[in-house]
């Protein structure tokens, strides 16, 4: 310590004054911030009423408003235009709304920049639950809890003055939370880890971090991991059943060594990698994928493939240089078909892409090479920015000439002259839908993060099921996985989508917003001179519709379902009727405790898997056109 009056004094005198200017700053520097929050949940709000007017100027004209229509719109272009999830999205309207029209002092303490949007939020949505009277009501001290309490703190103040002013209302509110929202979710990080987010009651809460300690308190005291780090590990161990974790203290003398090897061993993984072979074999360290986009490292995905099954995806692979060769066969007259004859790139080495294109057996796991042998170096240098710069390419592109915005294949005949196998019935095949998620991890509307594998598959040229041959065909080029809640909104014409070459999607919005989902191992191929990318038709052998020979006569002898439940030619038949209770899904069947009720489940699932099979082989001996 300096003397008073001393040299240190002084100094530290003027340096207080310096940092209480300072300070002030950045006390003005957050409450801009907070006023730059509140104009953009008042935008965001502007933008529904918006389009709920537009809804009510149709009905007042006689015509046919639809809310939902105009709900659905607003979040899928707003979560577009803020770059942000369809839930955040859909979160900031619900605050806009309390806001607006039940929150006048909360909103006042917003505007002028007193409290920031994330107290906003809670407020907002823990009274959304409240009835009109208890806002009004208990308002005044809310906005003073918010003044003053952290996050977590207001939403408990929130919470005491709702049972104050309304014990009953405040109970049910309770009440309701419990079943609504209980979940469990993984939520994956950037460095390698995920996080476990779940919801429950209290109790329950308390319940299991008590179970928690007691599965990290089965090491010994000179374990080197902290009460945190084992209590992560005893959540693991939870999961899996185990009533105990291995104490990696090393000492020959450990009490409690072996104990982690109590409970059940554990099930294989369950999981979906996909890694190029280069890397597999120790040749290249570009990292894998699992099934939703996440990153794994080369390393644990060999661990991982060592002790598993595999399945091999084939891939076709493109690159700049091959769509260069056929551009320039092309010009010199050279008919014979290439790839992407039109497709050129913005420079050299770009774009380079894998489009999967057929799924192997699953085999079992084998014997790797030793990963630390000489590798090929960085495979995956500089692709993002190549990406970046190649999807500005043909937004740019777009602008000269608007008719690349309808895709390679507008027909969704995937390039084929002739319908290929499977592509007339509206169901892909098992192999084509989980290619269709290999290609797409997660949903391709932009931003959206919902897995692929919860995804449905869609058409991106509709099906047409009166007229197959007419429509989009079920084919890998015309096929994407889309969440239910976006999927319906391409159903509604709020989007429209195009599959590009290199299968990167083009997404536009009624408004005009235009955004260019990428595949997960893909690139965007830019078209030269402003020319449509488009695949030459295949030339093909058409196969034969129709066998040859006449048909067995045991091919038309009533099936059993046919004799005992009725006659329907299709799944989706069976599936729009009273009668899809007699076909029980695997779920189904799996869920079935009873052995007496399960066996006869497996039976008439059996029996209706063999109807299927023989209506198909009838089919085949229909004369066109069919």
């Amino acid at each position: 310590m300096g003397k008073p009056g001393g040299i240190e004094e002084r100094v530290r005198s003027e340096a207080d004054a310096s940092a209480a200017d300072i300070l002030d700053g950045l006390a003005e520097s957050r409450r801009a911030e907070n006023r730059a929050s509140a104009e953009l949940i008042r935008t965001l709000y502007a933008l529904g009423e918006f389009r709920l007017a537009t809804e009510a100027d149709i009905h007042s004209q006689g015509g046919e408003a639809d809310v939902t229509l105009a709900q659905r719109a607003v979040e899928c272009e707003a979560s577009v235009a803020l770059a942000l999830s369809r839930t955040a999205t859909r979160e900031r309207l619900i605050v806009g709304r309390e806001l607006e029209e039940r929150l006048p002092a909360i909103l006042d303490a917003f505007r002028v920049g007193d409290i920031d949007y994330q107290r906003v939020r809670t407020v907002a949505l823990v009274l959304s639950k409240a009835s009109d009277n208890t806002v009004r009501g208990i308002e005044a001290d809310v906005l003073a809890s918010a003044l003053r309490c952290s996050i977590r703190r207001l939403r408990e103040r929130i919470w005491a003055h709702w049972f104050d002013y309304n014990e009953a209302e405040a109970l049910a509110a309770r009440k309701a939370a419990e079943s609504e929202e209980r979940c469990a979710s993984i939520k994956h990080g950037a460095d390698g880890m995920a996080t476990l987010f779940a919801k429950m009651t209290a109790l329950e809460g308390v319940e299991c971090n008590s179970v928690l300690d007691e599965i990290a308190g089965t090491v010994c005291a000179h374990d080197p991991r902290s009460t945190r780090q084992l209590r992560g590990h005893a959540l693991v161990a939870l999961i899996h059943r185990e009533e105990a974790i291995a104490c990696l203290c090393g000492r020959e003398d450990c009490p409690v060594r072996g104990s982690g090897d109590l409970g059940r061993r554990r099930r294989p993984h369950l999981l979906q990698i996909l890694i190029s072979a280069e890397t597999l074999l120790g040749l290249a360290s570009e990292p894998a994928t699992l099934g939703d986009g996440t990153v794994l490292d080369p390393d644990t995905a060999r661990l991982i493939a060592g002790d598993a099954r595999w399945q091999i995806l084939l891939t076709e692979f493109l690159d700049a240089a091959k769509a260069q060769k056929a551009a320039a066969d092309d010009s010199s007259g050279d008919t014979t078909p290439e790839p992407e004859p039109d497709t050129i790139t913005g420079s050299p080495g770009e774009p380079r892409a894998f489009r999967i294109v057929a799924r192997g057996r699953t085999r079992s796991a084998a014997t790797l090479p030793d990963p630390n042998q000489a590798r090929t170096g960085r495979n995956g240098a500089g692709r993002d920015v190549r990406l970046s710069a190649a999807i500005d390419a043909f937004l740019a592109a777009v602008d000269e000439n608007p008719s690349l915005a309808s895709g390679i294949h507008p027909d969704g005949h995937g390039g084929f002259s002739e319908p290929p196998a499977g592509a007339l019935t509206y169901r892909p095949s098992a192999e084509l839908a989980a290619l269709t998620r290999a290609t797409h991890c997660t949903c391709t509307f932009p931003g959206c993060s919902v897995p692929a594998a919860q995804c449905e598959i869609d058409h991106v040229v509709p099906f047409d099921h009166t007229d197959p041959l007419a429509g989009g065909w079920t084919v890998a080029s015309n096929l994407q996985p889309l969440c239910a809640f976006h999927h319906q909104a391409k159903t509604m014409k709020l989007w429209a989508a195009a599959k590009l070459d290199g299968d990167s999607v083009f997404w536009t919005s009624r408004s005009g917003l235009r955004r260019i989902t990428p595949s997960s191992f893909g690139t965007v191929m830019v078209p030269g001179n402003g020319v449509p990318t488009r695949k030459n038709k295949r030339t093909r052998t058409p196969r034969p519709t129709t066998p040859t020979g006449d048909p067995p006569d045991e091919l038309y002898a009533p099936t059993w379902w046919e004799t005992y439940i009725g006659e329907y030619s299709e799944y989706g038949d069976v599936a729009d009727t009273d009668r899809a209770a007699y076909v029980p899904s695997l779920g189904d069947i799996a869920r079935l405790t009873d052995p007496t009720a399960r066996a006869d489940a497996i039976f008439l699932r059996e029996r209706f898997l063999e109807h299927r099979a023989v209506v198909t082989a009838r089919e085949r001996y229909r004369p066109p056109p069919f």
